[in-house]
């Protein structure tokens, strides 16, 4: 990390509060934040019974791109669960405590990314922040406090910054927001997504993941895959 980089850490938990991770992140650059309006991340939700607490009034989740070597579970590494809607998906990790999502991430060892829900975070910490003047900027000021739902929109955009683009739309599109909303990943996705994991998987970001073993490829938690009934059961459900 350079002089000139600050880091803060993001504190994650589950509904319960039996789950808990932190997440350290440079605020230069600061992480990509997007929605995605996907069938897949809803059916997700709806088969976690968690639509109404992560989606927005559109379909959208809320998601920030991390490195895996940037996410450190705290607590309840035992309540952590991993599904997949199809054999050729992605992980998608929960906590069985109380059905939390918490992030997604592709099966690959060699991928090095991370999706977190942004809905989880639950207090920002500045790791930097001058203790002889805190109020000397707005992110100063408002760090270290925790979040609950009415503010935790504000805190993430002051801290991590506004929505970039939506992504997933499909027969939806176009979807009426404040940022471009492609009908697939399209390509703003696409190559901010790609050139994120190229970033990390060159300073070995993938070697040091908790989700997956790099020697090995395999996860920490063994995947369940939802049959057809339990995804079209789940469909009902958003």
């Amino acid at each position: 990390m350079s002089a000139n980089t600050m880091q803060s850490k993001l504190s994650v938990s589950c509904h319960c509060g039996q789950f808990k991770a932190s997440v350290l992140i440079d605020e230069n650059p600061i992480p990509t934040r997007l929605i995605c309006y996907c069938i897949d991340c809803q059916t997700y939700l709806g088969h976690l019974n968690q639509t109404e607490v992560q989606l927005d009034d559109k379909g959208g989740t809320d998601i920030l791109q991390i490195s895996p070597a940037q996410f450190n579970i705290t607590a309840g590494e035992e309540y952590l669960g991993n599904l997949m809607l199809s054999p050729s998906g992605i992980y998608r990790w929960y906590t069985t405590c109380c059905q939390t999502p918490i992030c997604n991430t592709p099966s690959k060892a060699e991928m090095p990314y991370v999706g977190l829900l942004v809905n989880n975070i639950r207090k920002i910490t500045g790791a930097n922040i001058d203790t002889k003047h805190p109020q000397s900027t707005n992110k100063s000021a408002g760090k270290n406090k925790p979040f609950n739902d009415e503010n935790r929109q504000t805190h993430v955009h002051d801290f991590v910054g506004p929505v970039r683009f939506g992504v997933g739309a499909g027969d939806k599109h176009p979807i009426s927001a404040d940022w471009p909303v492609s009908k697939g990943f399209g390509f703003r996705g696409m190559f901010g997504t790609l050139r994120n994991m190229a970033r990390w998987r060159l300073r070995g970001d993938h070697k040091r993941s908790i989700f997956i073993d790099s020697v090995s490829g395999k996860p920490l938690v063994e995947p369940t895959l939802l049959t057809v009934e339990q995804r079209q059961e789940a469909r009902k459900r958003i």
